[in-house]
């Protein structure tokens, strides 16, 4: 069995193997909004049966990972991203689907964030979420 270690410590990676969990269990829709609510949390990895609750979520799956595939799923992860060309130099690290990593889109998503994933999502003929519906509505209105 691998052992992951983790920057900030023990609680970061419990709350890293419930991510890993609702990534591989919840539906893509929920992911997103399941991690940013547990992330809003003084302790993510307590807050998450409660943020499952608050979006309609059953929490069971993700429980059962945590003591069953979710430590080679965390163990994936950490392989994906000590494999990462160029290295990891920088926290946070943004990378879009199929795209090699880029520094301008690095320093123009932490200006703008939905921004630029909106713009990403355009050029892929991709479904759109509400947030980049609404900002689309509000450049044809100007």
């Amino acid at each position: 069995m691998e052992t992951i270690d983790c920057q900030h410590g023990a609680t970061e990676c419990q709350g890293n193997l419930m991510h890993s969990c609702a990534l591989a269990h919840f539906p893509e829709s929920s992911r997103t909004p399941f991690i940013d609510c547990s992330m809003d949390a003084s302790d993510p990895p307590a807050a998450g049966p409660g943020c499952a609750t608050k979006l309609g979520l059953d929490f069971t799956p993700i429980q059962s990972c945590l003591g069953a595939d979710g430590p080679q799923l965390l163990a994936e992860y950490g392989r994906r991203t000590q494999g990462l060309i160029p290295p990891l130099y920088y926290i946070p690290w943004i990378l879009y689907d199929g795209e090699d990593f880029s520094e301008e889109d690095l320093d123009r998503s932490q200006l703008n964030f939905s921004g630029v994933l909106c713009e990403k999502l355009t050029k892929a003929n991709s479904t759109l979420p509400p947030l980049c519906q609404q900002t689309q509505s509000n450049k044809i209105k100007q």
